[in-house]
């Protein structure tokens, strides 16, 4: 069970020899399991988890204070950055999105990596969606494992992972 995430994660590191490692750090499972996976293998790469605080929630400082604590039991590196989210350029979803990726994309520096904690289960849910708003082919493809993403790359190494397995390992380690 737990395997299965830290041989993914190993791999997706082994492959794209990143100088530093940055995570889209939620505190939700998906990036919390992500987030302690990586640093379970022990990389030789510092680990810097990146918290965006969109302010569209009432509890948005306590995510952000539940993240800072996991990260400073973790030992990993903290950032949390207040993003603008423009409500006027869609959805609110999208809009979300697109203020996240802002942030992401200040920090990622030549050489980086950004791992997103999306899993099979999202990769699912993404195409259903898309096929429902009625997306052409080029709308319809899968979420890209790997990208470019400011001077570094954006990968999601849990995308061949479903969400029972990001489940049992959460409540394996608690």
């Amino acid at each position: 069970m737990s395997s299965t995430i830290l041989d993914v994660l190993a791999d997706c590191i082994a492959q794209s020899k990143p100088k530093r490692i940055l995570v889209g750090f939620s505190g939700g499972a998906d990036s919390s399991v992500l987030l302690h996976a990586l640093v379970q293998l022990k990389l030789s790469q510092p680990i810097i988890a990146l918290h965006i605080h969109h302010g569209l929630s009432a509890n948005a400082n306590d995510w952000q204070a539940l993240c800072q604590a996991q990260c400073k039991a973790l030992g990993v590196t903290f950032i949390a950055e207040r993003a603008t989210v423009d409500t006027d350029s869609g959805s609110l979803e999208q809009a979300a999105r697109l203020a996240r990726y802002d942030v992401f994309q200040k920090y990622v520096l030549a050489g980086d990596a950004l791992l997103l904690g999306h899993h099979q289960d999202d990769q699912i849910e993404t195409f259903m969606m898309r096929l429902m708003r009625g997306s052409g082919m080029t709308g319809l493809t899968a979420m890209e494992s790997e990208r470019a993403m400011g001077h570094g790359k954006l990968l999601r190494p849990l995308l061949a992972v479903n969400r029972e397995q990001i489940d049992a390992y959460a409540a394996h380690y608690q």
